[in-house]
């Protein structure tokens, strides 16, 4: 029995009847909306995660960049300094240069490099031997510094 105010249900429709749909849309209280445009607010929420998470990547890998050439310079400074300060010490006790730059083959690779010695005697038999490698990175003003400091005596080391 059909309940009053709505359309009895065919259960003998066919593939081609169109009727059929219309009474099972009307039987059911509501009406099927077909082929809906726009997203899902989890779908948005998703597209919104992994946008996030592909900039802070990007972030990160620009931060790790700097940081590793930073690094690289900062390690060949330290080089350059430990080979002036291995010269020095193979010297004999009255050979060792007076305070002044000094250059190196590898401030090439270093940007804007200077390098600089400093000599103070101590006593008569002791000197004080300061080995400081400066440079600046691209784009940043401030100064970079390796310093090695070390005693020599006359009487070796």
């Amino acid at each position: 029995m059909a309940q009053p105010g709505l359309k009895p249900f065919n259960y003998n429709c066919g593939i081609i009847n169109t009727d059929c749909t219309q009474n099972f849309e009307t039987n059911m209280g509501n009406k099927i909306k077909k082929n809906q445009g726009g997203f899902t607010i989890v779908e948005v929420l998703i597209a919104l995660f992994v946008t996030g998470l592909m900039l802070l990547l990007y972030s990160a890998s620009a931060n790790s960049v700097t940081l590793n050439r930073n690094s690289k310079h900062e390690d060949l400074a330290h080089r350059i300094a430990v080979s002036e300060m291995e010269d020095i010490r193979s010297l004999a006790f009255a050979n060792i240069p007076a305070t002044g730059p000094f250059t190196d083959p590898l401030f090439s690779q270093l940007p804007s490099a200077q390098g600089q010695l400093t000599i103070t005697p101590v006593n008569p038999d002791v000197k004080i031997v300061n080995v400081t490698v400066t440079w600046t990175e691209p784009g940043n003003p401030a100064i970079h510094s390796v310093n090695l400091e070390t005693l020599i005596s006359s009487h070796g080391l």
